[in-house]
């Protein structure tokens, strides 16, 4: 549908507009000069279905049903057709001058305005110093966020009425922009201070986002508790200047985990790296170079081995070595390129390593089912093929039973099995796998 359509028309609306206020929705009507009718009558040109229709409209809009008069066209469609000559820049310039929060808010709750210009709209928006759910102004621009940009709403409405559900939004979305957006906001920025749990899971989610910037960060760090700054140390690709920050706290679990951060700067790994324990953790993440390689494997080859940067020339230099602790973690390691090797020694603990690696191929598990010490490793397997895990699921073993339980790869038959045993109910309850299983079908909890 076409604005020119109904440009120097005459329209009759029968009830009232459900995206825009009443006074907007005139505004914009004499904008496209299309003029709005008092009643129907013969120079009506289109008429159009609003909400809220009263009985006296009613009994109109059947009779110009029931005679073929017009085609009543649906308020969303014609709203989102208004919304089409909407200029972006005028109206932030007006709600900018005008400062009316009510007719921003209007704004926002309207699902016809595109991305851009609802993030543009939100960052005007002021929240009176309250929180994202504090007041039922705010509450509703909080439900507009959610709405707009929570995958498969449509599911779950209430969502959009939890702490919770920006939390879930945040993991889930992958627009740089929005996430920008969110991490500016005042609420949140107000509450890394705060004891919120549940916006503190919202501040978790943001700071592990791979698209949060820069300015949150520094916020996170300057402003935040050292728990939010170790979710930060651990960032990958966290910019130089900001790990020498936060280094400098010298806060312990902060250095740990900007010691297992892989891209930790050279020359702040040389500074933490002169504690062994955390050489330890970091030779284990770094990224390898030559020079980096050597330099761990005289005091640390136990945690180079466990580095998933190793190339397979390194881990079998590694194994070459003999020694017990490291061909353990070699097995271990997520990115093992020399299993078949470690196969072939049939050393026990390597085994059980090897068992619970999901970097192995599938024949490769096969081959180490029949070794009653790998079963439970087996179980938990996120690799392990269907067949093996229903092997295992027939042996009745309670440890095994509770590691296929929590294991996103097995059958969904299986789990749903298992939650009927008290025993097991509650890893079932949290693996992820049976979660979306749950919400895809829409059948709920047992």
């Amino acid at each position: 549908m076409k604005l020119r359509t109904f440009t120097h028309k005459r329209i009759m609306l029968f009830g009232a507009p459900r995206a825009f206020s009443r006074d907007e929705f005139d505004r914009l009507l004499q904008a496209a000069q299309i003029t709005l009718a008092d009643a129907y009558d013969d120079s009506v040109d289109a008429v159009i279905e609003g909400r809220l229709i009263n009985p006296i409209e009613q009994e109109v809009l059947d009779r110009l049903y029931e005679t073929h008069k017009v085609v009543p066209v649906p308020i969303d469609e014609f709203e989102k057709t208004l919304c089409s000559q909407i200029e972006p820049d005028r109206i932030i310039m007006s709600l900018k001058l005008t400062r009316d929060r009510d007719r921003l808010r209007a704004f926002l709750q309207n699902p016809h305005i595109d991305n851009d210009f609802f993030l543009k709209l939100l960052q005007l928006y002021d929240w009176g110093g309250e929180g994202f759910f504090d007041s039922d102004e705010n509450r509703d621009v909080t439900a507009a966020l959610i709405g707009r940009y929570y995958e498969n709403i449509e599911r779950n409405h209430n969502v959009q009425y939890s702490t919770l559900g920006l939390m879930h939004l945040l993991r889930q979305t992958r627009r740089p922009r929005l996430i920008r957006v969110i991490g500016g906001l005042p609420p949140l920025r107000k509450a890394v201070s705060s004891g919120d749990r549940q916006m503190r899971a919202v501040l978790e989610a943001l700071a592990l986002h791979p698209d949060t910037d820069e300015p949150t960060l520094k916020h996170f760090i300057r402003q935040g508790d050292d728990a939010l700054r170790t979710l930060v140390a651990a960032r990958p690709t966290l910019d130089p200047a900001l790990q020498q920050e936060l280094a400098g706290m010298n806060v312990p679990q902060i250095n740990a985990a900007l010691a297992a951060n892989p891209d930790l700067s050279p020359a702040l790994a040389d500074t933490l790296f002169a504690d062994d324990s955390l050489a330890d953790v970091g030779y284990a993440h770094i990224r390898l170079d030559g020079g980096r390689y050597e330099k761990g494997l005289t005091n640390h080859a136990a945690a180079l081995a466990a580095n998933p940067l190793l190339t397979e020339g390194m881990q079998r230099q590694l194994y070459a070595s003999g020694d017990h602790a490291v061909r353990c973690a070699l097995a271990a390691n997520p990115a093992l390129q020399i299993a078949d090797t470690l196969i072939a020694d049939a050393d026990e603990s390597v085994m059980q390593a090897l068992a619970a690696n999901p970097s192995l191929s599938a024949a490769q598990l096969e081959a180490l089912a029949g070794t009653a010490c790998c079963d439970r490793a087996l179980a938990g397997n996120g690799s392990a093929p269907a067949t093996l895990l229903e092997a295992l699921y027939a042996k009745g073993d309670s440890d095994v039973l509770l590691a296929l339980a929590a294991n996103q790869a097995t059958p969904v038959a299986i789990l749903q099995q298992l939650q009927l045993d008290a025993r097991f109910e509650r890893a079932v309850r949290t693996n992820d796998a049976f979660g979306q299983f749950i919400q895809r079908e829409n059948i709920g909890w047992l």
